[in-house]
């Protein structure tokens, strides 16, 4: 998982991107990672990885303070795939080498194809676990849009 984190922090260094690390007590929920630095948990990005019935994966990213719909989610990828289901703790581990809680918002990292909730982009900062639960990232959304390059639409509730 350390391993991830280190990926995440060159991709950005990489492309210049100005973000900002914050060490904490290991948290697994968006609320517990906004909650321990002090901001809104709209503010925090959960990833979700979620499988369709066949046999590929994808990266959900949505507001800390919303619930993934996978039926609509399902509707934004293709009707042929549904149904959509959450990732096993296994599924997740083997795809991302993340554990449930820790997967950063980059699925191209992953090879792991990427929708937004529109939701997420009304705001200015965002916050997300960047593949360890220790750690949470600080950045702008803009940039975050700009190099994951996710699929936007709406998917939550």
């Amino acid at each position: 998982m350390q391993r991830e984190f280190n990926e995440l922090q060159e991709f950005l260094d990489k492309h210049s991107v100005k973000y900002e690390v914050f060490s904490h007590e290991p948290v697994i929920t968006s609320e517990e990672a906004t909650a321990i630095i002090g901001v809104p948990v709209e503010q925090g990005a959960k990833a979700i990885v979620v499988k369709d019935s066949g046999r590929f994966f994808f990266l959900a990213v949505l507001p800390g303070n919303r619930k993934i719909n996978l039926e609509s989610l399902g509707r934004q990828i293709s009707d042929a795939r549904l149904p959509l289901r959450l990732a096993c703790h296994e599924e997740v581990l083997q795809r991302t080498g993340c554990e449930i809680g820790s997967v950063h918002p980059f699925g191209l990292l992953f090879e792991l194809e990427t929708f937004c909730d529109a939701a997420l982009l009304k705001n200015k900062i965002i916050y997300f676990n960047p593949g360890v639960h220790e750690h949470t990232v600080k950045m702008n959304c803009d940039d975050y849009i700009r190099l994951a390059a996710p699929a936007v639409c709406e998917f939550t509730g």
